[in-house]
Parts: structure tokens; C-alpha cells; sequence
């Protein structure tokens, strides 16, 4: 394996990086797929979805081994999450296992960086997921409203201790975490609760919503919409009128060039207006939707303020700590707040500006560099961990990373980062 300090173009490489799809790949991006809705099952090393990483980490070592050629390009986008993760172990005192388990992240993002593993394969079959958890939801509903009954999809006896408080929602889709009987029902597929579900769902929708090829990727686009809908998750509703008011400037500019500029157009801002005046519409008519918003933007009464939930506590943590603790966190040890804080504020509590700051590399790079639907999926993660947890967390982080990384593999044709035998 030979790193190399200059770009190397499509030329130079020859064959483009990955000519053939191996079963073995397909099985490994597979796994990598579903290990976010097993993180919160036992496992045999901490939970099953961290289990599974660490089952995939000898296949990814074979991977990069047999790699001819590993620009530095491709080690240098990824690097800053290197030193994220090297940060978080080290920052307090490590222990072996700790030190493993970043070795661990570290080879499976530079395989899917490098393309040892095409990313493509961890989109296809997050998309795939995400559909069926949409029809699946729908038969929920079909089952509850119709047949009177609530289709239990979550195995809730293999679920960690750390999960029990999710136990009565994945039963009955109207007890809340909190042990109160909700308004309406809300189920969330096999996924623990309506936000896991949106969390998911968010990066397949994005894709497939702004996809270059929207004719043939309609169907997933539509179907994945309408599980995210029914989740009735307020951010995934705000998220996907997002992604359908983006849909609609982007092709109200015939533009192949998909940026901020374009929206700024006065026909893109009509279509945004009567996107905002349909949202106004639903938000009095549909009672699920009103609701499902009430849940972010209120407090008190029958309605649990998201947001309130999330931020309330962190600034009161954060008020609390000295300078050199603001500066470098207090570690990871007191995960017993990560419920009642966001990404952002955890992340700050825990590694405090240096960590923060290393955590969003990526994602702001991410910002910059990528277009399409790559850039507003960076947006939508980067907006998103100042108001949700699992952005940051280090089965999602790979997870949303490892999709990002497929924009920079469909940008760059696939053929700049290394070349395998």
C-alpha cells in the first residue's frame, strides 16, 4: 500500500476505483446499514450495532492492505474525524477497549473513503431500509385504525437497560417516554420512536429527493416521504417540507447547478411562499401535523416542548464549567445527560471547543466542497445536531459520514482516491 502526496487523476489510475460490486462488499455495507437501529440492542461488546463494526473491522483491515494505491487526498478528508476520535479517548485517559474501538471506526471510514468499499452500497441499502420502514408503518396504521390493534415491531426483550424508557411507545405507539398517554397515535415502525425513525430516514430522503435522476428514484423519494410524514416526528415534518420546498425551487430554475444562489431567484422565492402557504394550511387542517409542530414550537399543557427539552438543561451544564473544562470537556463519563442534550451541547459538555470544534470539520467541509443533495444533507446534519442528539454519536456519525463520503465518490468520479487489486 503506498501513499502519495499529489492528486492523482482518472489517467493516471486507469480503471475507475471500484469495477465490480463483490458480494462480500454488499454484505459488509449491508451491515453497516442496519448497525444504527442495533445499536440500542444487547450485543455481545456493548451493544449488537458496535458489535457488528467490530465484526466488519478484520474485512476492512484486508481491504486497505490489499490496496495498490491511498492518496493522501482521500486520508486527509477524513483525517479531522481521526483526530476527533483520537481526542475523545485520550482526553481524559483511555483504556484498551476504548483505544480498539477507534481503531475500529477509523478502518471502516478510510475503506468507504478510499472506496475499498464503493459508499454507494451503504446508500442503496439505507434506502432500502428506509423503505420498507415506510410501508411498514403504514401497515401500522392500517392495523390500529382499521384491524384495532397496534403491531408491535420492535423486539422490546432484546432491547439494552439503557433503552427501557422507549419500551411502552414500541408496545402501544401512544405512551410516551415520559409514561403519559399521548393525544394520537404515533407509531414508528421498528425503530424505537418517531425521531430514531426520522433520524434514519432523513439521509435516504435527502438523496432521493434531490437526486440528479429524480424520474427513477420517484418511487423511494415518495414512499420514504410518506413514512416520514407518518412517523409524525415534528423535525423529520419540518425536515421534509424542507426537502420538497428545495425539490421544487431546484426545478423551478431548470437549473442543473443546484445552490443557494438559485434559490435566492424571484421564481424560486413564489414557490417557497406557496410552499410556506400549503404548510400554514395543513398546520389547521391536519391534526396530527398541528400536533406533531406543537411538540417543538410549545410548552405545557398536553405538549412537550422538543427543543425546551433538549437546550434546557445544557445551559445550565454549560454554566457550570471552568474555563479549562469549557476548553477540553469533562469527558464521557457522565452520559446519564445525553438524553436531555442535543449533539452540540453533549458535545461541548463532553470535549468542550477542541472536540466541538474537530467534530465539525468535516461537516462544514462537507458544506463547502459538495453539491446537490450532499450539500443540503450537510446542512440538514449540521442544523440538525444543534437540536438532536445522534448526529455526533459514533454509530450515526459513521453512518451519515459514510454518505457524505459518497458525494465526494460521485463528484470525483469515483477514481481519485486509491486503486485495489
Amino acid at each position: 500500500m503506498t501513499f502519495y502526496s499529489k492528486n492523482v487523476n482518472a489517467m493516471e489510475l486507469g480503471k475507475p476505483l471500484v469495477s465490480r460490486e463483490l458480494w462480500s462488499d454488499k454484505f459488509v455495507a449491508f451491515l453497516f446499514a442496519v448497525s444504527p437501529i442495533l445499536n440500542n440492542y444487547q450485543g455481545p461488546i456493548v451493544s449488537a450495532g458496535i458489535t457488528i463494526l467490530i465484526l466488519m473491522f478484520p474485512y476492512g483491515m484486508i481491504k486497505l492492505l490489499r490496496a495498490e494505491l491511498i492518496t493522501s487526498k482521500a486520508v486527509g478528508l477524513v483525517l479531522p474525524l481521526f483526530l476527533f476520535w483520537m481526542f475523545k479517548v485520550v482526553d481524559h485517559g483511555t483504556t484498551v477497549t476504548e483505544l480498539g474501538q477507534v481503531m475500529v471506526y477509523m478502518v471502516l471510514v478510510l475503506v468507504f473513503a478510499t472506496g475499498c468499499i464503493d459508499p454507494k452500497l451503504l446508500l442503496r441499502y439505507a434506502t432500502m431500509v428506509a423503505c420498507f420502514a415506510s410501508m411498514c408503518i403504514m401497515v401500522q396504521y392500517f392495523t390500529y385504525y382499521v384491524l384495532k390493534f397496534h403491531l408491535t415491531l420492535v423486539p422490546t426483550n432484546l432491547l439494552l437497560d439503557g433503552s427501557s424508557q422507549w419500551i411502552q411507545l414500541a408496545k402501544t405507539g401512544r405512551i410516551s417516554v415520559t409514561g403519559r398517554t399521548m393525544a394520537f397515535y404515533r407509531p414508528s415502525s421498528f425503530f424505537l420512536e418517531p425521531s430514531h425513525m426520522f433520524v434514519y430516514l432523513s439521509a435516504p430522503l435527502y438523496c432521493a429527493v434531490l437526486s440528479d435522476n429524480f424520474k427513477r428514484d420517484k418511487f423511494k423519494a415518495l414512499l420514504i416521504t410518506a413514512g416520514t410524514v407518518l412517523s409524525t416526528s415534528g423535525m423529520g415534518l419540518m425536515a421534509t417540507a424542507i426537502v420538497w420546498g428545495l425539490f421544487f425551487a431546484k426545478n423551478g430554475v431548470n437549473s442543473r447547478r443546484f445552490s443557494l444562489r438559485n434559490l435566492l431567484r424571484r421564481e424560486t422565492v413564489v414557490i417557497l411562499l406557496l410552499g410556506i402557504g400549503v404548510l400554514v394550511i395543513c398546520f389547521f387542517e391536519v391534526e396530527f401535523f398541528r400536533r406533531s409542530l406543537l411538540r417543538i414550537i410549545s410548552s405545557g399543557d398536553d405538549y412537550s416542548n422538543a427543543i425546551e427539552g433538549r437546550l434546557g438543561s445544557a445551559s445550565v451544564l454549560m454554566s457550570q464549567l471552568s474555563f479549562k473544562e469549557l476548553l477540553v470537556g469533562i469527558s464521557d463519563h457522565y452520559s446519564e445527560v445525553d438524553f436531555h442534550m442535543t449533539a452540540f451541547n453533549a458535545t461541548m459538555y463532553k470535549y468542550g471547543i477542541i472536540g466541538t470544534a474537530l467534530s465539525y470539520i468535516f461537516y462544514l467541509r462537507c458544506l463547502i466542497e459538495l453539491k446537490n443533495q450532499y450539500f443540503w444533507l450537510a446542512a440538514l446534519l449540521t442544523g440538525l445536531s444543534f437540536f438532536n442528539p445522534h448526529t455526533h454519536g459514533t454509530v450515526y456519525m459513521l453512518y451519515f459520514v459514510t454518505i457524505l463520503l459518497n458525494g465526494y465518490m460521485e463528484q470525483r468520479g469515483c477514481s481519485e482516491n486509491v486503486r485495489t487489486v
